[in-house]
């Protein structure tokens, strides 16, 4: 699920310091600080700790382990060689 994106913000510095600037603090204010205080929707069971600071590695590793099981289950071919 994407997160908020309502101000987009701008790419090239040397083009317009100003622009640039105001665009990243405009999408933090707007759409970062919202998302990392309430989540995508209101049924959102993250926390804020892990929307602040990312899941941590344990959680992110059972989970795709977790869904490289059941997709191997269903019979999808899964490759588990690097």
């Amino acid at each position: 699920m994407g997160t908020y994106n309502f101000i987009v913000p701008s790419k090239g510095f040397w083009r317009d310091p100003v622009l640039w600037v105001a665009s990243r603090i405009g999408h933090t204010a707007v759409d970062v600080l919202p998302y990392v205080l309430w989540g995508n929707t209101p049924n959102d069971k993250s926390n804020l700790q892990d929307r602040a600071y990312g899941a941590p590695a344990f959680n992110t590793w059972m989970d795709a382990n977790s869904w490289l099981i059941k997709m191997a289950a269903a019979g999808v071919p899964v490759s588990t060689k690097k």
